[in-house]
């Protein structure tokens, strides 16, 4: 396939669905044709992901040629695990720098990891390399369905790195803290000088049930002046992580939020709310 094909396969995997999508164009890429799988709750193992891969495969093949498509692919952050180390990485070898990230994935999931694919990216201070463990066996799952139906495989990426890559490396940021937000869980960038150096994960919003939904409420949060209580755990979230690290909440120049739902009611206002990159509004 030529690398300057028009035609790209666009895969995402989740714990419980699997989407997968054509499009065509080089310069502005139209989508042509989808398909979807979701999972139910007790039909999420591993011979599961790989029946509704398969499948989602198969009606989008039945709606549009795929052979010869690049095929990129995006993994949910649910299905992955994520590190920073810190160091004197300037200067290093790739090879040493994958020694560095192996070592703190080992500490991290000690026996499971050789279930995981290592993979890292060198933040811009080079003094914080972020280390992401994948799942070997979706990795495989992946290749098997790529040469199925005969796509060229670009890319296998976390979500979180992609929206990161999208909407604010290439920026030019001072500190900012930084959330990936996906069903009901969140993993949040602590960003000092351009670089990832701290993260932090869990859950970005409680049961909508468990708040009024007051307009004088809302004012409210927005400017921080409601109990713990009433506001958004995003909110509690990053505002535990930056004491731990010593960090002024009002220090931060920018709090980026990504999520394709509808952000809490009692979201504070310093958050700046974008939908993810590559996704239909």
């Amino acid at each position: 396939m030529s690398l300057l094909s028009s035609r790209e396969v666009r895969l995402t995997l989740a714990p419980d669905r699997v989407r997968a999508s054509a499009w065509r164009g080089r310069f502005r890429p139209e989508q042509v044709a989808e398909a979807a799988i979701t999972l139910a709750p007790g039909e999420r193992d591993l011979d599961a992901q790989a029946w509704a891969l398969q499948r989602a495969l198969e009606q989008l093949a039945a709606t549009t040629p795929l052979a010869g498509s690049a095929l990129q692919v995006e993994m949910a952050d649910s299905l992955l695990h994520f590190d920073v180390a810190e160091g004197e990485f300037a200067g290093l070898a790739a090879r040493t720098l994958s020694s560095f990230a192996d070592a703190c994935i080992a500490e991290l999931l000690d026996e499971r990891t050789a279930e995981h694919t290592v993979r890292w990216q060198l933040q811009r201070d080079e003094r914080h390399l972020l280390v992401c463990a994948m799942p070997t066996r979706q990795l495989e799952l992946v290749g098997t369905a790529a040469a199925t139906h005969r796509l060229a495989l670009g890319g296998i990426r976390p979500r979180f790195v992609r929206q990161w890559n999208e909407h604010l490396a290439r920026q030019r940021v001072d500190d900012a803290v930084f959330v990936v937000a996906e069903d009901r869980q969140a993993l949040i960038a602590c960003v000092r000088a351009g670089a990832i150096t701290a993260l932090s994960s869990g859950p970005w919003f409680a049961d909508r049930n468990e708040f009024s939904d007051s307009t004088v409420e809302r004012l409210l949060a927005g400017i921080g002046l409601l109990g713990k209580d009433c506001v958004a755990l995003i909110d509690l979230q990053v505002d535990r992580l930056l004491a731990g690290l010593g960090i002024d909440p009002a220090g931060p120049s920018a709090y980026v939020l990504v999520s394709a739902d509808e952000p809490h009611t009692y979201l504070s206002n310093r958050w700046a709310v974008r939908r993810p990159w590559g996704e239909r509004p």
